[in-house]
């Protein structure tokens, strides 16, 4: 059986929560997965037209698609998720982020790039929900003061994930700074693959 973190006293500080393996790889994920979110808003329009040759109105027509997966996913993930099972059902969401980042921005798709246009909303749909809700049922006692840390991350993404696509950008080309996408989903996996080993259901829903 896998291993059960020791739960966490009542007293700690935001200092002390930090030293927290869990919540540290859930406050770095949550920048990861945000930053994508809200930079995919911003790049994705200008992807399609620079680099797929789509007219303005049919890269707008992307872009509502993205968020049509993104409201979709959160409808369909939302109604067949199990409270046990939501660290396998993170890593599942990262590693299909990453492959179908890598399909959309680097491999010739021809007809199917709406298709991967909502695959990646999908993905992106459940992430941040999956991440608050481990914080919450992990740290019951002091679940206000995590899921606080873990939004604290959603500016920090949404400001450096867009920061790093610039600068790759300048000083390489658009097409280079988007491996900044799959590769960011890829760290993500790994530190939630490592990070939150042996935070299981027993973990999670029957610590004191």
């Amino acid at each position: 059986p896998k291993k059960q973190l020791p739960p966490e006293g009542k007293t700690l500080k935001i200092g002390k929560l930090f030293q927290n393996r869990i919540v540290v790889v859930l406050f770095l994920v949550t920048i990861i997965a945000v930053g994508v979110e809200i930079s995919t808003l911003g790049i994705l329009t200008t992807f399609l037209m620079d680099l797929r040759q789509f007219s303005q109105a049919t890269s707008k027509i992307g872009l509502i698609i993205h968020l049509a997966g993104v409201a979709a996913g959160r409808l369909i993930i939302g109604m067949i998720t199990r409270e046990e099972k939501l660290v396998e059902y993170l890593l599942s969401l990262l590693g299909a982020a990453t492959l179908f980042y890598l399909g959309l921005f680097f491999l010739d798709l021809n007809g199917l790039n709406y298709l991967f246009v909502f695959l990646t909303g999908i993905t992106l749909s459940a992430m941040l929900p999956f991440i608050i809700t481990l914080a919450g049922l992990h740290f019951k006692d002091q679940a206000g003061t995590v899921i606080g840390i873990i939004k604290f991350a959603i500016p920090i993404g949404g400001i450096l994930m867009p920061f790093l696509l610039s600068v790759v950008s300048r000083f390489a080309n658009l097409q280079t700074a988007l491996v900044i996408y799959p590769l960011g989903f890829l760290l993500a996996f790994g530190l939630v693959a490592v990070g939150l080993r042996g935070v299981n259901s027993q973990a999670i829903t029957t610590q004191p």
